[in-house]
């Protein structure tokens, strides 16, 4: 890179966790419970998700990924007619269960470290809550390291929107144009082209190199253990 920027900020699903080995059965945990617990038909709720209930995974375009947790649990309750409040506390129950170190690569944590020392300011931005990925970071044990946090239960509007990204850099009192986004999707590309920032794609999350490249990423890497690299 031409020049280091002042802060660095990850997306969490796909990019520092192996996502689809910690949301799919949670996922399928939810929908099982409601059916259960309120005798509802369990394929309906699932394929008004998007939820493939023979090999228990979620569509990529279902709302399941491509949602806020809030959109999530307002399409659980339209799809199973329980209110939204008892979907809440089913869900809470279903967080309590979850494990969440799960890295994206095995030396996550050393890699994470080698950032930091380069540039100190990391950050999350997720279209998850910024509670659980405090709770990814801290199991991960890299809670040290990555000391911002942005999601959509504090008022910021979901990716590709770039709320996340100006919250990051008021609060390091920095311009938007020292921020630097690594993600694994479109919309983490298309946030920071909108914001003015720049952004660097990573292929652990399933979307094409061209894909990435059309959505605003300067730099398309397989995984962020090259990021220390190409930051020095």
């Amino acid at each position: 890179m031409k020049e280091v920027p002042l802060g660095v900020l990850f997306d969490k699903d796909h990019t520092l966790i192996d996502a689809k080995n910690i949301w799919n059965p949670f996922y399928y945990y939810i929908i099982s419970t409601i059916a259960k617990n309120f005798s509802l038909d369990i394929q309906k709720i699932a394929t008004d998700s998007k939820f493939d209930l023979v090999n228990k995974v979620a569509s990529d375009s279902s709302i399941l990924w491509n949602g806020s947790p809030k959109e999530i649990i307002t399409n659980w309750s339209k799809s199973s007619g329980i209110k939204e409040c008892i979907i809440q506390s089913i869900v809470e129950d279903g967080y309590s269960k979850l494990n969440y170190n799960v890295p994206i690569i095995k030396e996550l944590k050393s890699v994470i470290t080698k950032i930091s020392k380069i540039i100190p300011n990391l950050g999350i931005a997720t279209m998850d809550n910024a509670r659980s990925a405090r709770k990814t970071t801290k199991a991960l044990g890299i809670d040290e390291q990555i000391k911002f946090y942005y999601g959509t239960d504090e008022g910021l509007r979901k990716k590709p929107e770039p709320d996340m990204i100006f919250a990051f850099a008021k609060d390091l009192k920095v311009p938007v144009k020292t921020i630097l986004m690594v993600g694994d999707s479109p919309r983490d590309m298309a946030m920071a082209k909108t914001a003015g920032s720049s952004a660097i794609g990573v292929l652990t999350g399933g979307s094409t190199k061209s894909k990435l490249k059309e959505s605003g990423a300067m730099e398309i890497i397989p995984d962020i253990s090259y990021l220390p690299k190409l930051l020095s």
